[in-house]
């Protein structure tokens, strides 16, 4: 018996034995499956590694590849190429103006009437025709015959309303996005096509020269004035805002950059004469190369895999027609060194299936899951059930891949700068060696592109890298300003906010922590720890480390506020529609008092006057609060040993730990570009409250408590859609929020009135757009100026406008912070 009791504890001792090995075995072999994947990972991180000296090398290559390019033709791999523009809009130019761009598989006609004033944006009218795809392929006959009627009907669309003089002859300007060889300032020859146009007879002829005919035989009196490519847009557009304007660069699905060089400094060209003693030069800077930029295996093979191997190598590295690809040969090569996604997915070896834009939406997905990813791996890569670490892998390839971008892109910038010596060194030949701040110049940057405008860490990492690069010194005196023209944008939401002009930095601030607080105790009650009764006398300053402002305002100093006391104070303050008749047939607005501003900024200056007393002391506290940096991120331990004793999935963890914060801003500032105007953009979540929640929720608190919480806000108002400032453009965009706040089946009718104001734009008819606005609601709902149940709030900001939605408008004393928390007389 004790013999059989012995063999049946040896026999399960042994098959305890033999699963414990194969649980070890599947682990070890687990355990180096993530190895390869982590090394795969570092290797990339290596690879990319864009260090501040070795941007610094790419700077000093750029500078030097330009020299030459401007030296003799072929003596670089930037064309280099002139433009024969010497001379840039300002601001002061007047009269009616036609412009036509083609870049792509749409064009637009525009027509301008610039007023002579920069702060104004200019009255325009513009209109959208795509190219059919057959004319991408057929004749230059064809395309420029089906481009030519296209712009005579929108000349005929203007009838007798045009304040053009019917004895001068109409001007365009033509932007015309591909490789061209100028020849004048309204001529040029195409090199080649590019995207995918392939019309065979029209290269090496005169891209106007075909216009120009194809307008004349449709009978159209129109001159093709002036041939540019889109960076030299971007360019004029910057100096006719800010005259200290000298580069622009496009960095988008491609990229290119161009600026204004000294005519004597083109040595190509020797006897060159412009009336300016300048001229702007085009770089064709996407075919850039120096052995200093961090190259991968990744960018071998991509580039060998392209119609064009061994051209344009820069761009392949920064653009967005590139990066989303990128990422793709990375991941599939960790998916061929482990099966963390299972079988290879024959989608993830089709080349430019995923694409940039992807990329972005990965880098801002804040679930805690990491859902987005999740979803972006299904439906286009058809690779489902990725576990979470895996989705924090993809997000570090992602970060790597665009951080290196944007790094070197900010590099390219700073060449640029340091070539016409506006980085603080002197130009080219003057080393690191810094000038003088008395000799310190104010230099814009215009930045223009859908990777650097919607793509949030790029153009965060763009920013900081720029910083870096030109050192503390350069960057104490602000001496570079990076714009995206513009960084307010449609498509977002959040809260338009006025103040007293000139505190437009300390009011962002100040609402960001405001709201934010108003957020918390929307989303978790009472118990969010926050007392609207014990608010302070000063402004609620909670410490928190996202109130630093979007990246594309970060630059907030000094400089910024000298540009805008420089623009004019147009703020059409709300007019009043005053018809009888509270119908559809006569929609009418809401007035507003005329007075409001005024009495407000009195009261701010009564209010400052007794606050002063204690606010050195409260804006220390406040400084040390906001300005305490985040810890920064923990890299692996590279300690031999200690690695041994983690496990890997602990290792991959502290890799993919804190990813960044820098998209996880609930709350940015947005530059309005107007004075005593701030934006502030909400990133809204799934189940977040809306900003018409939160700003209801901050007036009747105000109100009911009386507890003064801001020393620079003026009025807050709900933001719930953005878009181009224009009648067809509200009107498609105020649609879901008629659906709903107005429906048509409702038991409740609805009383409105609607609310106009207007800043840096007197081009837009204030009627028309209110018009359009009334009559988008449908009935039973009606206007009631007197009492109505809501607001229809729209403001427009230069090109955007912004629309919300508010409750007892007037009740509320119009959403204004100030007036509201003021003692009762």
């Amino acid at each position: 018996m004790g013999k059989v009791v012995l063999g049946v504890a040896v026999s399960c001792a042994v098959a305890t034995c033999a699963i414990a090995a194969i649980l070890v075995g599947r682990r070890v072999r687990s355990r180096r499956k993530w190895s390869r994947v982590v090394g795969v990972l570092k290797e990339l991180e290596e690879a990319c590694e864009s260090s501040v000296g070795r941007l610094r090398q790419v700077v000093d290559a750029m500078a030097v590849e330009m020299h030459a390019g401007l030296a003799s033709e072929g003596g670089s791999k930037l064309k280099m190429l002139l433009t024969f523009v010497d001379t840039l809009p300002n601001g002061s130019e007047k009269g009616t103006y036609y412009a036509l761009d083609l870049g792509g598989t749409n064009f637009r006609v525009l027509r301008v009437q610039l007023g002579g004033q920069r702060s104004d944006i200019p009255k325009h009218d513009v209109k959208r025709q795509p190219i059919p795809q057959n004319l991408m392929t057929s004749t230059s006959r064809d395309l420029f015959d089906f481009i030519a009627s296209s712009l005579q009907k929108f000349v005929e669309s203007e009838g007798t309303s045009s304040e053009l003089s019917p004895v001068r002859r109409r001007e365009l300007g033509f932007t015309f996005s591909f490789p061209v060889k100028q020849t004048s300032v309204s001529s040029g020859i195409l090199i080649k096509w590019t995207k995918a146009f392939a019309i065979e007879d029209m290269v090496g002829r005169d891209v106007a020269d075909c216009l120009q005919q194809a307008m004349t035989n449709r009978g159209l009196d129109m001159r093709v004035a002036a041939l540019v490519n889109d960076t030299v847009g971007t360019l004029a557009l910057g100096h006719y805002h800010d005259v200290d304007t000298v580069a622009a660069v496009i960095i988008g699905t491609g990229t290119n950059a161009c600026y204004l060089e000294r005519t004597d400094a083109i040595i190509k060209c020797q006897g060159l004469l412009t009336t300016s003693g300048g001229m702007v030069v085009n770089m064709e800077w996407g075919n850039f190369w120096s052995s200093h930029l961090p190259r991968t295996s990744y960018d071998i093979d991509l580039d060998a895999d392209s119609p064009n191997p061994n051209d344009q190598g820069f761009e392949k590295m920064i653009s967005g027609m590139y990066l989303g690809d990128i990422v793709r040969r990375v991941i599939l090569r960790m998916s061929q060194e482990s099966d963390i996604f299972g079988p290879v997915s024959s989608n993830l070896s089709t080349r430019f299936i995923f694409k940039t834009p992807d990329m972005s939406k990965i880098h801002e997905d804040e679930s805690p899951d990491l859902r987005e990813v999740a979803r972006i791996w299904k439906d286009i890569l058809e690779i489902p059930d990725v576990p979470l670490k895996v989705r924090k892998l993809i997000v570090k390839v992602c970060d790597v891949v665009t951080r290196r971008a944007a790094r070197l892109a900010a590099a390219g910038i700073v060449g640029i700068l340091k070539k016409i010596g506006r980085d603080g060194s002197g130009g080219i030949t003057g080393g690191r060696m810094r000038v003088s701040d008395s000799k310190m110049r104010r230099t814009v940057v215009a930045i223009e592109g859908s990777l650097y405008t919607s793509y949030s860490a790029f153009r965060e990492y763009l920013n900081e890298a720029v910083d870096e690069i030109l050192g503390e010194d350069i960057a104490r005196h602000k001496a570079v300003k990076k714009k995206g023209w513009y960084p307010l944008r449609p498509g977002i939401q959040g809260f338009f906010i006025t103040c007293d002009g000139g505190r437009e930095r300390q009011a962002s601030r100040e609402a960001i922590d405001v709201i934010d607080s108003f957020y918390e105790e929307l989303v978790h009650g009472s118990d969010s720890g926050i007392k609207l009764a014990v608010f302070p006398n000063k402004p609620l300053n909670k410490k928190t480390k996202f109130s630093y402002s979007d990246s594309s305002s970060s630059d907030d100093d000094d400089d910024e506020e000298e540009e805008e006391k420089e623009e004019e104070e147009e703020e059409d303050k709300s007019d009043t529609c005053k018809d009888d008749a509270a119908n559809h047939e006569n929609p009418a607005s809401e007035k507003s008092d005329p007075h409001n501003y005024t009495s407000c900024n009195e009261n701010q200056t009564k209010g400052e006057t007794d606050d002063n007393k204690d606010s050195g002391k409260n804006h220390e506290i406040q400084a040390n609060e906001v300005e305490e940096p985040p810890a920064k991120k923990q890299c692996l331990e590279t300690d031999a040993s200690k690695r041994e004793e983690k496990s890997i999935d602990k290792l991959i963890e502290e890799e993919l730990k804190e990813l960044g914060d820098r998209n996880k801003r609930r709350f940015v500032n947005l530059d309005s570009g107007c004075n005593g105007v701030v934006i502030v953009q909400m990133q809204k979540r799934d189940g977040d409250p809306r900003p018409k929640d939160i700003a209801q929720h901050m007036m009747t608190s105000a109100a009911s408590t009386r507890k003064h919480m801001s020393r620079f806000i003026l009025r807050l108002l709900p933001v719930e859609v953005t878009c181009y400032a224009s009648e067809e453009e509200i009107s498609k965009a105020i649609k879901p929020l008629v659906t709903q706040y107005f429906p048509v089946e409702t038991q409740s009718p609805q009383k409105f009135a609607v609310l106009y104001e207007a800043r840096a734009n007197s081009g837009i008819d204030r009627m028309k757009i209110i018009n359009s606005v009334a009559k988008s609601v449908p009935g039973p709902h009606k206007v009631d100026l007197n009492n109505p149940d809501k607001t229809i709030v729209v403001q427009i900001v230069k090109t955007v406008c912004l629309i919300g939605i508010v409750e007892k408008y007037k009740e509320l004393a119009k959403y204004n912070l100030r007036q509201l928390t003021s003692p009762k007389p």
